[in-house]
């Protein structure tokens, strides 16, 4: 588990002591605060999103062609979708 203020801790103790802290040492304290900035990933949650069909693709693209002002998030509202995918489609990862 990560302890970012654990880390900081090492790692400001080694800058004050930096003159004097001998290279082995040193190299323990380093690992020991990087040892506090690593992440434990556990399993993913499912996703939500429904897949990218090619009549998404079309609704999304026929949408801001009528509309060119229209907000992604008002375009994702309008078909419910997220405006993030909304966005992947208008900038052509889905050809």
């Amino acid at each position: 588990m990560s302890n970012i203020p654990k880390a900081r801790e090492i790692l400001e103790a080694i800058l004050e002591n930096a003159d004097d802290i001998k290279p082995a040492l040193l190299r323990i304290n380093l690992e020991a605060a990087l040892s506090h900035m690593t992440r434990e990933y556990g399993p993913r949650a499912p996703n939500k999103s429904q897949p990218v069909t090619p009549l998404m693709i079309e609704r999304v693209r026929e949408l801001r062609n009528k509309s060119p002002d229209m907000h992604q998030s008002e375009i994702g509202a309008a078909l419910g979708i997220n405006p993030g995918r909304v966005s992947e489609i208008l900038a052509g990862h889905y050809d």
